[in-house]
């Protein structure tokens, strides 16, 4: 059944797929909409798991030089929302990793960096399911006490 339905949304089919299981979700669907009596938000998995607007880049390092040496010149650069060091690591907050990493990149070769790798750590739709849900229920309480 699901190589069906994702031949259908390959063929450029709409399909509605109701499911609590949300890695089916995130492998069947381009959108993704979160349930808790109204609809809380709606989005593609990937901006779903960076919900709350930061996305961590994982930055691993090669060569002598100190991941925390690298710190002090990327906290200045626009696109930089927050930057800390773990031993040959950086984990570096950026709006969206897609336009920024490759800015990123060349910041960090132009100060002599050896950069082994470049990923992205992204909320799991679970984690991301339950803050939103989560938060909906704290408001629901809050509205129900006033």
């Amino acid at each position: 059944m699901r190589d069906f339905v994702a031949g259908l949304r390959d063929a450029g089919r709409s399909v509605v797929v109701c499911t609590h299981n949300l890695d089916e979700a995130e492998r069947l669907c381009d959108r993704i909409g979160i349930l808790r009596g109204t609809l809380l938000l709606v989005d593609t998995p990937a901006r779903l798991r960076r919900f709350g607007g930061a996305a961590n880049v994982r930055v691993e390092l090669g060569g002598a030089r100190p991941a925390e040496s690298f710190v002090d010149a990327l906290r200045p650069l626009h696109y930089v929302l927050g930057v800390r060091s773990r031993g040959h690591r950086l984990l570096v907050e950026v709006r969206d990793p897609r336009t920024d990493n490759p800015e990123l990149v060349r910041a960090l070769v132009a100060e002599g960096a050896r950069i082994i790798s470049v990923s992205e750590e992204a909320a799991s739709m679970e984690e991301v399911y339950l803050r939103l849900v989560g938060e909906a229920g704290e408001r629901d309480l809050a509205v129900g006490a006033a």
